[in-house]
């Protein structure tokens, strides 16, 4: 992403659109990537798995079985955290139910992972989870120098720091 750079050169309106098409490059990744790095917890106990997503209407959404330690931890602590690459997503889950009752959602996931689908979405154990998210955390080389760079979706703000420790 080449537009954090430019940012100290935009007007305060300038930057809100700058940072609408730094979001949007994001959510095209987001739509773009077919697995996450999932991690839940619950009573101090962390867990991380990788599943299949969709992205659609600025959310995540996965399937997952009702017996699995992914819906027991969201069931006490909806906090859910995913990535990819170098970017890190923070947001709440919320447990739709059976994927087949999600339909649009069902559509999607079935174009992006046919066998996914097919194997796991009729079986009455399994459910659609919904991802909220609050913040993205990427990772950017601005000019060769590395900076961490933070979305908050919730607040529409937005800062970076340039990594300090770089070589």
């Amino acid at each position: 992403m080449v537009y954090h750079n430019m940012l100290q050169k935009y007007t305060p309106g300038g930057v809100i659109q700058c940072l609408k098409r730094i979001v949007k490059e994001i959510y095209e990744k987001l739509e773009k990537a077919k697995h996450m790095t999932v991690a839940t917890s619950a009573n101090d106990y962390v867990t991380a798995r990788t599943l299949s997503t969709i992205f659609a209407n600025g959310k995540l959404y996965f399937q997952t079985d009702i017996d699995f330690q992914t819906i027991k931890q969201i069931k006490q602590n909806s906090s859910i955290a995913l990535c990819m690459s170098h970017i890190q997503v923070e947001g709440n889950a919320q447990i739709l139910g059976p994927t087949l009752d999600q339909s649009e959602l069902a559509k999607l996931y079935q174009r992006k992972h046919p066998s996914s689908f097919d194997s796991y979405s009729s079986l009455n154990k399994t459910s659609m989870v919904e991802v909220a998210i609050a913040k993205i955390i990427t990772w950017e080389y601005i000019e060769g120098t590395p900076y961490q760079c933070w979305y908050d979706m919730q607040r529409k703000t937005y800062r970076q720091q340039q990594y300090l420790n770089s070589i």
